[in-house]
């Protein structure tokens, strides 16, 4: 089931990077464009076992830098580094509980944005930071909470539609014996 989920998972990475760069209408409400990696990564770091996340990440990095003027590699490394938290800290975190969803949602798109500066300051790299940026670092927040939300149930259940479910074993076993009392 842990295949499945990480090439669900894989797969949404790369479309929600191409749709976040295909549609402008969010970008012209809002005023920039929306990121769902870290949402994507907060989710498979706690649902996807041994680093079936990554891919997601890496995939996802990929084509956002592919499609960004970013060097290669600067979206990789936030990604991985959240990830890596997270799946580090998993039996830490209440999975279920929707409050910690969002705040997991929200830090994760916080610190993505803020490490991808980071890294292009020290690549010698000159970001657009203004008024603008703190605008988007509000946007990029709340809507990694809420993608982060959203992105539960809607991949549990498409890894329930798509994985393979066990038979379960029948409750009468053909190699039992029965014993019978004196009556």
């Amino acid at each position: 089931m842990n295949r499945t989920r990480a090439i669900i998972l894989t797969a949404a990475a790369a479309g929600g990077v191409f749709l976040a760069a295909a549609c402008d209408a969010p970008a012209r409400l809002l005023g920039v464009r929306l990121q769902v990696l870290p949402a994507l990564v907060v989710y498979g770091a706690l649902s996807v076992e041994r680093g079936g996340w990554a891919w997601a990440a890496v995939v996802g990095a990929a084509c956002r830098d592919s499609l960004s003027a970013n060097p290669v590699g600067v979206s990789l490394i936030p990604l991985l580094l959240i990830g890596w938290i997270l799946a580090e800290h998993r039996e830490i975190v209440l999975r279920e509980s929707l409050f910690a969803r969002w705040i997991l949602g929200s830090l994760a798109g916080a610190v993505y944005p803020l490490l991808s500066v980071a890294i292009l300051l020290t690549l010698g790299e000159e970001p657009l930071l203004g008024w603008r940026f703190l605008w988007g670092m509000g946007i990029w927040t709340l809507s990694g909470g809420v993608l982060s939300l959203l992105a539960f149930p809607v991949f549990d259940w498409l890894t329930d539609r798509f994985a393979y479910q066990p038979v379960t074993p029948p409750s009468f076993r053909p190699d039992r014996e029965i014993t019978r009392g004196r009556y």
